[in-house]
C-alpha cells in the first residue's frame, strides 16, 4: 500500500487516500510474486526510471519454512504504484532472512541476517542496471559479529547498523551496539567501527536521519514472543568522521512498537506498522511527529 507524500498536510496527518498498488500482490511462496517472511526491501532509482525499482530480498518461504535467497523486483511509476509483474533479479549468494538493507549510489547493500541457525556477519552488495535488474553480488567487509533484526540507514557515504540480535548456538543476545562503515568508491565498504552504543539493547527498531542527526525509534527487548516493546525515541549527532555523539532522549512514541519502519518528509517523521506487544500486530494508527 502507499500514499502520495505531497498529499500529507502540514500537521503531519495523511490527507490523501491510502492506495493499493497495482501489479502483482505478494503472498507466501518460493517464487517472485510471493512475500517472503522476514525479507528486506529497498527502492533504487535509475537514470531511466527516476521513480525507481522496488526489491524484495531474501526471507522465509513461510513463517515456519526455511530461508530463501530469492531477489525480486518491480518498477515504480511516478505516482508510487507498481508498474508490472514481479520478476526475478539476481539472487543472493546464500539464503537469509531478518537481514538489513540500504541503497547508496546505485548499489544495494544487504547486511547480516540469519539462515535459521545462527546470525550472519556477511555483507553483500550489488549494482543496479538501468533496466532495474541487479548485477552479480559481491562480498563486502564482514561485520565484527553476526547480527540480525537490526535497523540500518545510510548517510553521507556511511552505513550505520544499530542494535539487533546475535544468535550463536543456544545463546541469544539483544544488542545495543552501533556499527558504521564508509562506502568506498568501488562500491565495497571499509572496516566496520563501533561508535556510541544505545542506552538499551534493542531489536527491530526504526531509524531515520534529519538535519545531521541520527534517530532510533521504538524496538523491543526480545527477538521472540516475550519481552517488551519500547516507546523511546533517541537521537545523536553525526560527526564529520562518520562516528556519532552521545544519545539523547526526545519525544516518545504514543505506544511501544517493534518491527516498525520510519520515513521523513517535509519536516515530519512517520512511524509505520509494527507490533505493540511481541507477536501482536498493532491496530492503532501510525505515528507522526514534526521536527522542531
Amino acid at each position: 500500500i502507499y500514499t502520495t507524500l505531497p498529499n500529507i498536510n502540514s500537521a503531519g496527518v495523511t490527507a490523501g487516500a491510502i492506495n493499493t498498488a497495482t501489479g502483482t500482490n505478494l503472498g507466501y511462496g518460493s517464487s517472485c510474486g510471493d512475500a517472503e517472511y522476514g525479507a528486506t526491501s529497498v527502492i533504487v532509482p535509475t537514470t531511466t526510471n527516476p521513480s525507481g525499482y522496488i526489491y524484495n530480498i531474501g526471507g522465509k518461504i513461510s513463517i515456519s519454512g526455511g530461508a530463501t535467497n530469492i531477489v525480486c523486483y518491480q518498477a515504480l511509476n511516478s505516482g508510487g504504484g507498481l508498474v508490472s509483474q514481479w520478476a526475478t533479479a539476481t539472487n543472493l549468494p546464500t539464503s537469509l532472512y531478518y537481514s538489513s538493507s540500504v541503497t547508496y549510489n546505485g548499489n544495494i547493500y544487504v547486511i547480516g541476517g540469519t539462515n535459521g541457525t545462527s546470525s550472519s556477519a556477511s555483507v553483500y552488495y550489488s549494482s543496479v542496471s538501468s533496466s532495474g535488474i541487479n548485477n552479480s553480488w559481491s562480498t563486502a567487509t564482514s561485520l565484527p559479529e553476526g547480527i540480525e533484526q537490526a535497523t540500518a540507514i545510510v548517510n553521507n557515504g556511511y552505513i550505520y547498523l544499530i542494535g539487533g540480535v546475535n544468535v550463536s548456538g543456544a545463546n541469544t543476545s539483544i544488542l545495543s551496539s552501533v556499527y558504521f562503515a564508509q562506502i568506498l568508491s568501488n562500491g565495497n565498504i571499509g572496516a566496520w567501527q563501533q561508535t556510541n552504543s544505545l542506552s538499551n539493547p534493542t531489536a527491530d527498531a526504526a531509524s531515520f536521519i534529519n538535519n545531521g542527526y541520527i534517530y532510533v525509534a521504538g524496538g523491543g527487548s526480545s527477538s521472540t514472543c516475550s519481552g517488551s516493546t519500547y516507546t523511546g525515541v533517541y537521537f545523536a549527532p553525526i560527526n564529520s568522521n562518520g562516528s556519532i555523539g552521545d544519545w539523547n532522549a526526545t519525544t516518545s512514541l504514543s505506544q511501544g512498537k517493534q518491527y516498525i519502519q520510519a520515513v521523513t518528509y517535509d519536516g515530519n517523521v512517520y512511524v509505520l506498522g509494527g507490533e505493540y506487544s511481541p507477536c501482536i500486530p498493532s491496530a492503532t494508527p501510525n505515528s507522526t511527529a514534526q521536527f522542531n
